[in-house]
């Protein structure tokens, strides 16, 4: 894989950092092959692979997180934990 072209930004309707689409998981993963770990295709071993894989899935994890917890703070909703740690769930939004 010596052609570097795979990693011009092309436009898209999903943000590559949450969109769920396969172009989407595509563009995070060769971003944070090549801005996380400091790695291109080219050289990558299976260990940067496996952990590119697993901060782009994190970054999905987290997105939705965050969508639940402000879902749940704009409802006023009642759960029977914290949100993020802080018991407060006013002082979680400033």
């Amino acid at each position: 894989m010596d052609d570097m072209s795979h990693l011009e930004s092309r436009p898209s309707a999903e943000p590559a950092r949450s969109g769920l689409g396969v172009e989407a998981l595509k563009r995070d993963i060769i971003d944070n092959l090549t801005c996380l770990q400091g790695c291109y295709p080219a050289i990558a071993t299976p260990h940067y692979w496996y952990m590119t894989l697993a901060f782009s899935v994190r970054d999905r994890m987290m997105a939705r997180r965050v969508a639940t917890a402000h879902a749940y703070v704009a409802r006023d909703a009642k759960v029977a934990c914290d949100v993020g740690g802080i018991p407060d769930r006013a002082a979680a939004w400033q």
